[in-house]
């Protein structure tokens, strides 16, 4: 473009302005940090699904463990209950003590203080 002075054509200048905020600058920018929320998204749900099967993983030990914890508990209930103990004495030949005395001391054999 040229602009016409006293006759004479001579090319026209643009006025540069300087502009203080580059489009080109601030667009890389911001691509940059949507990358890098992207990729922290992504790294902090991967995060929270290992713990959510961790968390499950334990969860079931803690059932199987409940469970094992109940058994024993039943089979100790049922070792120490009178039917099962008694079925085991009557096993050992026990005989049944019938007259039973006690020793007995005269009262003034015992020693004082």
């Amino acid at each position: 473009m040229t602009k016409i002075i006293n006759g004479q054509a001579r090319p026209f200048k643009k006025t540069t302005s300087t502009r203080s905020f580059n489009l080109k600058y601030f667009n890389t920018v911001l691509f940059t940090l949507i990358a890098g929320l992207g990729v922290f998204y992504l790294v902090l749900i991967n995060d929270l699904t290992v713990q959510g099967f961790k968390l499950q993983h334990l969860n079931s030990q803690a059932n199987n463990l409940a469970n094992v914890t109940m058994n024993n508990q039943e089979r100790a209930n049922v070792s120490q209950s009178f039917p099962f103990l008694n079925s085991h004495l009557k096993n050992l030949g026990l005989v049944a003590a019938n007259n039973i005395q006690y020793l007995s001391t005269p009262g003034s054999a015992l020693a004082k203080r």
